[in-house]
């Protein structure tokens, strides 16, 4: 956290991130959110972990909307944006952005962040990191 923030701070730009975060004796699949200021503008905990996940990662059904200075920010991260729970609660709450944070080769959003796009005013970021073996949709970190 500390490495972000003060990046984001000395590049005065917004950054976000994924990490698992430990809270006790629980682990998560966060993603987190910094302003320019070098503040945390917030985080989201994935609320379904997918598959395999569930044995070492807690859910959490928390919002996955961020308020921030530059609008509302909806993030999903990863499997999570297969369902349409997800982009139904980003167009229910008026997301400005909607962020798809996965890491994988391109198939995730295809059928549930593509729901989020029906109003041509709205934007929708992906993020792809691509790993070895993947069909070459790369990626860098979100600026």
């Amino acid at each position: 956290m500390q490495w972000l923030k003060s990046t984001s701070k000395r590049l005065q730009v917004w950054l976000g991130a994924g990490f698992f975060e430990a809270d006790g004796a629980d682990f998560y699949d966060t993603f987190v959110v910094t302003a320019p200021d070098g503040e945390e503008a917030g985080r989201v905990r994935k609320a379904l972990p997918a598959e395999g996940e569930a044995y070492f990662f807690r859910g959490e059904f928390g919002p996955h909307i961020l308020d921030t200075a530059i609008g509302k920010i909806g993030i999903g991260i990863c499997a999570e944006s297969y369902y349409c729970m997800l982009p139904t609660e980003l167009i229910k709450q008026s997301a400005d952005l909607a962020l798809d944070a996965t890491l994988g080769t391109g198939h995730v959003g295809k059928r549930g962040f593509a729901a989020a796009t029906w109003d041509p005013a709205r934007v929708v970021v992906r993020k792809e990191t691509g790993h070895p073996g993947g069909d070459g949709e790369q990626g860098g970190p979100l600026l």
